[in-house]
């Protein structure tokens, strides 16, 4: 006869990894706009699985970005950019701009830090950079709270497991 004794809140349970409720967060720190490639993207991903790719195109006007939806291909214009400060606000709105993300981002003018929507540990996603010429595109981590996968995560890649013996016996288990 099982009771959470969590109460779905704090410590570890079915639903919950911690009860420390936290999003994911990347940086991405921009650079100038001369060093930027054409159509080169980066991706990220949000705690959805859903992953947008952001291409740079130096048709549009920096401050203004149209957005897209996420799980697609958007375009993250830098035309008229002429410092980081502009390059850092472009990837901020075309992020807040994306239909959605589930994601947010700020930026102070130079980094620009992305927060996944929704707390968990789902949201410690991989970024990819493709040779954006931007300074760094970091992955997200931080996120704690619900498991990726309910009842728990676990690998099966050599490094994470582990084979154990025991010798007949009387040993308390």
């Amino acid at each position: 006869n099982y009771t959470d004794l969590t109460y779905d809140n704090t410590g570890s349970n079915w639903v919950n990894a911690s009860g420390n409720h936290t999003k994911a967060t990347a940086t991405i720190t921009a650079a100038t706009p001369g060093s930027l490639n054409a159509s080169a993207t980066f991706t990220l991903t949000n705690v959805a699985g859903t992953t947008t790719t952001y291409r740079i195109n130096g048709g549009g006007a920096y401050g203004t970005q149209a957005g897209g939806t996420a799980g697609s291909t958007i375009d993250l214009f830098i035309g008229g950019a002429g410092t980081v400060a502009h390059i850092a606000e472009a990837v901020r709105k075309v992020i807040n701009a994306t239909t959605s993300g589930d994601m947010t981002a700020t930026d102070d003018g130079t980094n620009v830090t992305v927060t996944q929507g929704t707390t968990g540990l789902g949201g410690n996603t991989t970024s990819v950079d493709n040779s954006t010429g931007l300074a760094s595109v970091g992955s997200f981590f931080g996120g704690s709270g619900t498991w990726s996968t309910a009842g728990g995560d676990f690998y099966t890649d050599s490094s994470s497991s582990f084979d154990e013996t025991f010798t007949i016996g009387d040993e308390d288990l």
